[in-house]
């Protein structure tokens, strides 16, 4: 079977990032169309959970839990702290977001896109967790990760 150049160098797969909306009970955002959500049942101490996939040439995962903040700070979620105690494996960036602070944890070990974003809320704390790899890079990961955390909004 003979492969024409011009097909050889196509991207395996091209991620529609079109936003759709999704409303769960706690939140309410925005994630590309080209993922496929795959339903899930929350398991405590998870009040809410989503779970989204695409298939490219490194499958995109988007985890989306939604926890209670035990002793009501961040600094009390063993996720993050996980994260923020191991410098030489992650990199912290906090941004602003909607007014409120996010803070995200990219994974330096990687190989293509691994970030968490901890968007704590009064007594609940959500993680926006994205992973993947693109044939064309990171950008449309990046784009699709945006795309939740700009169009995220708390209901309770």
């Amino acid at each position: 079977m003979k492969i024409d150049q011009a097909s050889k160098n196509q991207p395996v797969n091209q991620i529609d990032l079109t936003p759709v909306n999704e409303k769960g009970n706690y939140a309410t955002f925005n994630y590309p169309k080209g993922l496929r959500f795959k339903p899930t049942s929350a398991v405590t101490p998870y009040v809410e959970e989503f779970y989204f996939t695409a298939r490219d040439i490194e499958t995109w995962i988007l985890a989306i839990d939604v926890v209670p903040l035990k002793g009501g700070n961040l600094m009390s979620d063993s996720d993050f702290m996980l994260r923020l105690n191991n410098p030489a494996l992650f990199t912290e960036n906090r941004q602003t977001v909607n007014g409120a602070v996010v803070y995200i944890m990219s994974d330096k070990s990687a190989a293509g896109f691994s970030k968490v974003a901890f968007l704590p809320h009064g007594s609940l704390i959500a993680s926006v967790s994205l992973q993947g790899d693109d044939a064309t890079g990171t950008q449309p990961l990046m784009t699709a990760f945006k795309t939740i955390l700009n169009s995220w909004h708390w209901l309770k």
